[in-house]
């Protein structure tokens, strides 16, 4: 279960940090646009000979504009966030698959020393005593392995206890300024397309 929790946090760190990519490429392309359209709509403003239509023209790309020009305020939190989750990816995740590689090589040298052992036993002859030697050898490596085994199998549970535990302290404050972002800009936006409809309305 904690190797499928593992498995899990890997994914979805590799699967945000694309999301991510994506969201800020088509973020600014977004305000790009909105600006240009506002920019157009306001130059068409100026010369519009029907002076209703050319205050409409105006006031519609002046509010996309500056709506264009507000929704980049979001983007630095992005960046951010996208850097504390390839930080985490690059630290906390790296050393938990290196714990979680040498557990599972581990576990394959234990299984390995018990095949081992079963071998020998198998070949071993109590009256004679024939074997026996390789018998303690085999007994003594498998005692070995198993105790590496069980130290690297706690190592790795409390590693990945420590990375989900990690994971939601890096969200709790690297979402905060990202949340942030996204109410004032939702609110500046949203009133100054309030006002523009309403100056729509009056013409």
């Amino acid at each position: 279960a904690k190797l499928e929790l593992f498995k899990s946090i890997n994914e979805s760190c590799n699967h945000l940090q694309r999301v991510i990519d994506l969201y800020q490429e088509r973020l600014c392309y977004l305000a790009q646009e909105e600006n240009a359209l506002g920019r157009y709509l306001k130059e068409c403003g100026k010369h519009e000979k029907n002076s209703c239509a050319g205050q409409i023209m105006s006031t519609a790309g002046k509010a996309l504009a500056y709506t264009g020009h507000q929704r980049l305020t979001v983007r630095p939190p992005l960046v951010r966030l996208h850097h504390e989750v390839e930080t985490f990816r690059g630290r906390a995740v790296t050393d938990t698959r290196t714990t979680v590689a040498e557990m599972e090589k581990a576990r394959t040298e234990y299984r390995a020393a018990l095949s081992w052992m079963k071998s020998v036993s198998s070949q071993l002859d109590p009256d004679t005593g024939h074997g026996l030697e390789r018998f303690r050898k085999a007994q003594s490596y498998v005692k070995t392995t198993k105790m590496k085994f069980d130290r690297l199998t706690l190592a790795c549970l409390q590693k990945v206890d420590l990375l989900a535990a990690a994971r939601c302290n890096m969200f709790s404050h690297a979402l905060v300024p990202y949340q942030s972002a996204i109410e004032t800009f939702s609110t500046k936006a949203g009133e100054t397309l309030l006002v523009a409809a309403e100056k729509l309305d009056e013409a």
